[in-house]
């Protein structure tokens, strides 16, 4: 993730590093890079570029520069950028080579490093150390490259802070804020995927609907900071139990749900008592001293017996509120009524 926000910022801030009347060549380039990134979109702008009439080298450049800068910013998939854009720093530099790192680890390289003498630029410290590396070729950076390499660095560090905070804006839009779990939108969006998945390929997939019982009773007798620690404590059990290709998403007040690709119903039986298990056996410690136990009924719907999100949550919740009627602090399942 770092090493995608490290892209956008280069994409940003190259356009400020080449924009002191750079050879004709370097639009062309940049120009092949942001039509990679944007697509149409970013060709009709430089094709727009080149169909104005010629003038003055500097603001021609300087023009078209801007349109590629604009193009390249509209685009979210940066992933593949960083190569391209590290080899335009690095030649614009007149470095044989350079590195994007990412805490100590690469994240692109280009080039050689013929010495050990590197020009290093820092670009974030904090949540994760990010560095542009930069090697000379024999007789070291020209006083102009160093400001160059400089002033890019000092611009990309900016656009890094901002982009990070547009991912961190992006993530808290998706996840419950008290247990750090992936909120109803997110789970319903990857829902859609997994079954526009199994119907391309077949698959089987099941969705488990999770409820917290007696919940009320919990804050009524020990109050809500009590019931949020439960829920938090709840989360902990899920994200314990979950596969890295499962999903559990806090959908609503004590409701929660599991996506489990490719579990049919037994799979997925098996893993939801697990859960029920492992919180019955939770004790959650007060501040008070006093000590909180808590239980869940899990309903569970496999697909393609219901082929829609909207139905098969209403089939997993149906089971669900059979497990509940049927003693609570147990499984059932939508398949033949169990």
């Amino acid at each position: 993730m770092v090493a995608g926000s490290a892209m956008t910022v280069f994409t940003s801030t190259l356009a400020f590093a080449l924009s002191g009347s750079p050879p004709r060549h370097w639009v062309v380039v940049l120009a092949v890079v942001s039509t990679f990134a944007t697509g149409v979109f970013a060709a009709q702008m430089v094709a727009s570029a080149r169909r104005r009439p010629a003038t003055a080298p500097g603001s021609d450049s300087q023009e078209a520069l801007a349109l590629v800068g604009t193009a390249l910013e509209s685009t979210h998939d940066v992933q593949a950028l960083l190569p391209a854009i590290l080899k335009i720093v690095v030649e614009g530099t007149g470095a044989a080579g350079g590195r994007i790192t990412v805490d100590d680890e690469d994240a692109a390289s280009v080039g050689t490093a013929p010495s050990s003498d590197s020009l290093v630029l820092p670009l974030a410290a904090d949540p994760v150390r990010a560095d542009l590396i930069l090697y000379p070729e024999p007789g070291g950076f020209a006083p102009a490259a160093r400001a160059l390499a400089s002033s890019l660095a000092g611009q990309a560090s900016v656009a890094l802070e901002n982009a990070r905070r547009h991912r961190l804006v992006e993530r808290q839009a998706a996840t419950d804020e008290l247990t750090g779990l992936p909120n109803r939108r997110r789970f319903m969006r990857s829902l859609g995927g997994e079954i526009a998945r199994a119907k391309r390929s077949g698959d089987v997939f099941s969705v488990v609907m999770l409820d917290l019982d007696d919940f009320k009773r919990v804050n009524d007798r020990f109050g809500h900071d009590a019931g949020d620690r439960a829920l938090r404590a709840f989360a902990d059990v899920l994200r314990g139990a979950m596969r890295e290709t499962d999903v559990a998403a806090r959908i609503g007040g004590e409701e929660f749900a599991c996506l489990l690709p490719s579990s049919d119903e037994a799979g997925a039986r098996g893993l939801a008592e697990r859960i029920r298990r492992d919180l019955a056996d939770c004790v959650i410690a007060l501040p008070d001293g006093r000590e909180v136990s808590i239980t869940a009924s899990l309903g569970i719907a496999a697909y393609p017996e219901a082929k829609t999100a909207e139905g098969l949550l209403r089939a997993a919740d149906r089971a669900l509120y059979r497990a509940k009627a049927e003693g609570k602090n147990r499984v059932a399942s939508n398949a033949g009524g169990r």
